[in-house]
This record gives C-alpha cells, structure tokens and sequence, in this order.
C-alpha cells in the first residue's frame, strides 16, 4: 500500500471506477474483457469481489474496505487520507484516462446519487464521465453535443447550472430559446425524433441521461 502523494497514474485506455453503491457486475466483465482497467473506489472493491472481479487498483481513505489483508495480496492500494473530497474525486484526480465508465456511485442512498453528479459537475471540463445508474447513463456537457442515438429514445436533459440553449435538431421538444435552471425549468423525459441529436447550449452546463442500452454506442462515440 502507497499513499498517492501528487502522484497521477495515467492511462491510454477508458478505465471502469466501481464505488460502493448499486455496482453492475456484468457490464465491469464486458469492459473488462476489452482489456480495460478496473479500479475500485475504496469499499467498491467488496462488491467487485462478489460479482468476481478483482480490481486492478484500489484509490480511497480505505475507510470502508473490509479484509485490507487480502486485499494487499491480489492488488495495490493507494491511501489517500484526505476528507475533502469523496473516493469516487479521488479516484478521477489520481487515474487520467480519456474516459471513464463509472458504476456503484449511486444507489438507494439519494445522497450518494447527488454527490454522484456534484462530481459529474465538478470535472465537466476535464473528464468525460459516463456514470451508470439503474437502468440509465448520464453525463455532464457544455456547448455543443452531437449524438448518434436510437429514434425514440429518450433524452433526459437536466441543467446543473443555469443553462442557456440556442439550438436543438433530432428532438421532439425543441430546446432552443430555452433557459433552464433547476427549480424553474428542466428538460427531463424529452425524446430522439431522428438517429442524430444535435444541441448547443451558449452557457452554463447540463447533464444528458439516456438509456444505458446505448452505454457501447456512447462509448464508441467518446473514443472515436
């Protein structure tokens, strides 16, 4: 076990982050498959275990990891002590990657869901973070988005900030002229009417949550 210092690990690959929430074992072994790290965000690491994946990597204050013996045996661990910031933060400011699938970082416990996407706000302009939840992916975005999607599908748009749009094509409620803020407007439950989504908001930033039926065309789209 290391302590990570300034230390920043980097990658040429997307990398899977697990936290210790609703973590889904069967699309970590699919992207495990593509040879792609796995690193757990401290107490992640047990749910890993169960689904019978064992990380490449464990980031986190280790607070919440069980059985730290075994853990030391079968991977590495960097202890990062700070209580400034979530493990799911520490875990985005010591591994660089040019993407990032998370899982496990939201759940039945909303406030972890909310952290989830204080995070997703917090690293807009540096980290492309695909953040699974339940039956959906989300993530965060400023000015202009191009998306090959499913027609139909639904396109949730949900302001993290003020967010001012100047143009949409492909949706079935135009978001053009619009200005959303949480607690006045959103765009939740919108819908594709074409296989391409164009939107462009001047400012502020938003999150797209959709379908995670199209998590490997996202994933595509994001490395190409």
């Amino acid at each position: 076990m290391r302590e990570a210092g300034n230390k920043i690990l980097q990658y040429v690959t997307p990398v899977v982050l697990a936290g210790g929430g609703d973590i889904q074992p069967a699309v970590v072994h699919k992207l495990r498959e593509r040879g792609w790290p796995v690193v757990a965000a401290d107490g992640g690491a047990a749910l890993l275990r169960v689904g019978g994946v064992t990380p490449d990597l464990i980031i986190g204050d280790l607070d919440s990891l069980p059985d730290a013996d075994h853990w030391k045996s079968v991977t590495e661990l960097i202890k990062i002590p700070e209580q400034d910031s979530t493990d799911f933060e520490k875990c985005l400011y010591t591994v660089k990657a040019p993407l990032y699938i998370a899982t496990g970082f939201t759940g039945s416990r909303f406030d972890h869901t909310l952290a989830g996407l204080h995070i997703l706000h917090r690293y807009v302009d540096s980290h492309r973070v695909l953040l699974l939840a339940g039956d959906d992916v989300c993530f965060a975005q400023k000015g202009e988005l191009t998306l090959d999607v499913e027609k139909g599908v639904r396109f949730s748009v949900y302001p993290l900030e003020r967010t001012e749009f100047s143009a949409s094509r492909g949706l079935q409620y135009p978001l053009q002229g619009l200005q959303m803020q949480s607690g006045e407007l959103i765009g939740t439950s919108n819908r594709a009417e074409s296989t391409s989504v164009y939107i462009n908001a001047e400012t502020g930033a938003y999150c797209v949550i959709v379908p995670v039926s199209l998590l490997d065309s996202l994933i595509d789209q994001f490395t190409n």
